[in-house]
């Protein structure tokens, strides 16, 4: 299963570079974090990565994609999904990985901007549905090993518990502007979660660190 969505762009004259590629994410990463990602250009993407505009929309068809993409791969480096630990320290990996991801990170402000996009352009529409799908995969596998194993309780509605994981943490963030930030909240989160999902474990040990 992947991890990062890829917009792939027709591919023309020389071949790719890895080195190039990982070039412009990282000016990419520094742009969206210097403030308005309304802001975001491809020649401002070009100017600080060291390369022409045409070796970036020999890539990405436009600045849109570029932003999609480098979004989704932010997210995928912050928001872990661990799929070989106790299922209350995967939860709360998930629970604090999208506060990190959207305080920390340019995703907080880049995110709604992306949602709006998606509403009138298909590729990017396309590729925020393919990230959220291999999410909900790798997620529902995680709940499901727990179910499985007896650590939750067997009838838990896999599609409402991821929605249940992030949705909180974004709808606080984007549409109320409620403090995410708190030390405890995540762990909060997760408690809640793993009380609604019928964790078979302590609920006072999840988020001490021993």
């Amino acid at each position: 299963m992947s991890t990062t969505t890829r917009i792939e762009a027709p591919v023309r004259g020389r071949p790719r570079s890895a080195a190039v590629g990982e070039s412009v994410y990282t000016a990419c990463v520094e742009i969206l974090a210097e403030g308005d990602p309304r802001a975001f250009t491809i020649r401002a993407v070009a100017d600080a990565a060291g390369v022409g505009a045409a070796t970036i929309y020999r890539r990405w068809s436009s600045k849109e994609v570029l932003l999609t993409e480098t979004v989704i791969r932010l997210m995928e480096e912050h928001i872990p999904t661990v799929q070989d630990a106790p299922i209350a320290e995967g939860v709360l990996g998930l629970t604090r990985g999208w506060v990190h991801a959207l305080v920390a990170t340019p995703v907080g402000r880049a995110l709604p901007l992306i949602v709006e996009t998606a509403s009138h352009e298909p590729r990017v529409a396309e590729a925020v549905a393919e990230w959220h799908l291999d999410r909900r995969l790798r997620v529902n596998a995680m709940l499901q090993r727990a179910m499985d194993a007896g650590d939750l309780r067997p009838d838990v509605d896999l599609g409402i518990a991821v929605d249940l994981l992030g949705g909180p943490t974004f709808y606080r963030r984007v549409f109320v502007s409620l403090d995410i930030q708190a030390p405890d909240y995540p762990v909060r989160l997760a408690r809640e979660f793993l009380r609604w999902a019928g964790w078979t474990g302590d609920l006072s040990t999840v988020g001490v660190t021993s």
